[in-house]
């Protein structure tokens, strides 16, 4: 690599890096559940070597019955150790994951396509992009698996010169598997393609190499059905998975409904099988959706920008010119190929009609797909002006435009992300806890019981997170036979996780409540001299999260 590649690939990955750490604990504006569970359940291992139930250095936490990896949780260690119990803690793994995934990114593109002008850009366009950005800078296991198949596939592509690195290629790419529900799927059919493709050049590897990565890949696989049998590994497939709505869809129950064809083409195209293949097959089309793409905001929280979509309107035709470029010079891109059209693949069997972050391999290869167009326009706009003598001038003029574009791009959407998105969108993250929790903590010790408002279950989590509480504690608190299974009972310590009916709870004495004015009338609280108004919780921007009351 010559001096001024290392410099550029510097000041991007400076700038992807600036743009997904930044700020990182007032956008997104809160911890979702699933950030307070993982940071938790890491903060108790790191004290206990225990998760949150009582299981010692586990493959896969419990946690809402959805048995999460606990990959994620172990890299999160360190940083809860450096900088606290707190949002910054809890998502710096993922910001650095997606940081280097940048260098990743630049590695793999000049492995396909020979070309360092390619590389650099896939380097820019992936650190820009606004999807890249928004799920490196929420914690979840998504962007740990991206993280370790990038590492993978490019130790793949550097063993076939360098037989010994085969091991760590399977080494990643299992690690990918366990760290993600959507690659417990893709990975292993990533494998059979890859195995299958490149048979004969397997072959030629070194034979101790070939022996040691098919032990490790068996070692991984062993444990993996072990846990898959137990429940543990596929559990969250119980509930995200589209046969659970079989056989009536959103789509099927109205045609079933309303729309009934006799005969033939009845039996053919009108009737349960037929409609249920076709959500299965739209649902793998709305991955290569333009509209999807590069124009609609997405529907699930955690991907939301204001006003962006996952990639930029202007790299739609870019994406065209690079998918036409794979296709007509697919040689030596097999697997490059093989893993855009399996990366829907295990998002197509869940019942969200478009998740992101189910594909963010997927969209990696589109970052570089959006390069390859990118320079290849470039490139034959340059050879077609009229004096070809000047033709590095063009090319470098073409290149400081799209340069100046990419900025202005990361401009508007670092606005987007750190000024609009606290504000507007801030019901999508499970907002008031962060307030809350410290105040009746500390309110909380003038009274016997403490009694929360739970519209839902998660809340105990957000208590546990926010409140630093001592998982020895809670460990030796934690009752496995009375909580039951899925779990009933979030109760612990003086806490109490419930609706409130405060025309019999006001009869309770010595009792915080925790809730709001539907629950906690002022009207009715104003009444009873045996009640008082202790706080009313604000956020930043004032408004009321939270309502204390307590009883004498």
């Amino acid at each position: 690599m010559k001096k001024y590649v290392i410099f550029t690939l510097f000041l991007i990955t400076v700038l992807g890096g600036f743009l997904r750490i930044y700020n990182l604990s007032h956008s997104p504006p809160s911890l979702n559940w699933d950030e307070a569970a993982l940071g938790y359940n890491a903060y108790s291992v790191s004290k206990t070597l225990k998760d949150e139930y009582k299981k010692t250095l586990p493959f896969f936490t419990r946690s809402f019955d959805e048995y999460k990896s606990m990959l994620p949780v172990y890299l999160m260690i360190p940083s809860i150790s450096i900088f606290g119990l707190n949002e910054v803690g809890v998502r710096f793994p993922s910001s650095l994951m997606g940081t280097l995934e940048i260098i990743l990114i630049y590695l793999i593109s000049r492995c396909f396509f020979k070309s360092e002008k390619i590389a650099l850009v896939s380097a820019l366009v992936f650190a820009i992009e606004p999807w890249s950005i928004e799920l490196s800078r929420v914690y979840q296991e998504a962007n740990t698996a991206l993280f370790f198949l990038l590492m993978g596939l490019l130790m793949y592509l550097y063993s076939k010169r360098r037989n010994y690195l085969l091991p760590f290629s399977v080494i990643f790419l299992m690690l990918s598997m366990y760290s993600y529900n959507s690659n417990k799927i893709l990975i292993p059919l990533l494998l059979i393609v890859i195995v299958s493709i490149n048979w004969k050049e397997l072959k030629r590897y070194n034979h101790i190499v070939k022996k040691i990565s098919l032990l490790i890949l068996t070692f991984f696989l062993v444990i993996f059905a072990f846990l898959a049998i137990s429940g543990q590994a596929l559990a969250r497939a119980g509930s995200t998975n589209i046969f659970i709505l079989w056989p009536i869809t959103d789509v099927l129950k109205p045609l079933k409904e309303s729309h009934v064809l006799g005969g033939v083409l009845g039996f053919l195209f009108h009737n349960q099988y037929f409609y249920f293949l076709w959500e299965i097959i739209g649902r793998y089309i709305s991955y290569f959706s333009p509209m999807n793409l590069f124009i609609r905001e997405p529907l699930e929280p955690s991907t939301k920008v204001p006003d962006n979509s996952l990639f930029y309107p202007f790299e739609f035709i870019p994406w065209i010119v690079g998918l036409y470029f794979l296709i007509t010079r697919r040689s030596n891109k097999k697997e490059f190929l093989s893993l855009m059209i399996l990366s829907p693949i295990p998002a197509i069997f869940t019942w969200n009609w478009f998740h992101p972050g189910r594909v963010m391999s997927l969209f990696a290869l589109y970052s570089i797909l959006i390069s390859v167009g990118i320079v290849e326009t470039i490139t034959f706009i340059s050879r077609r002006l009229y004096n070809l003598r000047y033709l590095r001038f063009w090319e470098t003029g073409f290149y400081v435009l799209f340069s100046v574009l990419a900025l202005l791009s990361a401009f508007f959407l670092f606005d987007a992300i750190n000024v609009q998105l606290p504000i507007r969108d801030s019901g999508n993250w499970q907002p008031g806890f962060r307030e809350t929790v410290p105040s009746v903590v500390k309110e909380g010790g003038n009274y016997k019981t403490v009694v929360i408002e739970t519209p839902h279950a998660q809340p105990y989590i957000f208590y546990l997170f926010y409140g630093k509480y001592d998982p020895a504690i809670y460990q030796d608190e934690l009752d496995l036979i009375k909580i039951g299974t899925p779990r009933k009972v979030y109760d612990f310590g003086k806490y109490e996780f419930r609706k409130i009916d405060w025309f019999d709870d006001k009869n309770r004495q010595n009792t915080l409540f925790v809730g709001n004015e539907n629950n906690l009338p002022d009207m009715e609280i104003s009444k009873d001299k045996n009640v008082n108004l202790i706080l009313l919780v604000k956020d930043s921007l004032g408004n009321v999260v939270s309502k204390l009351v307590g009883t004498k």
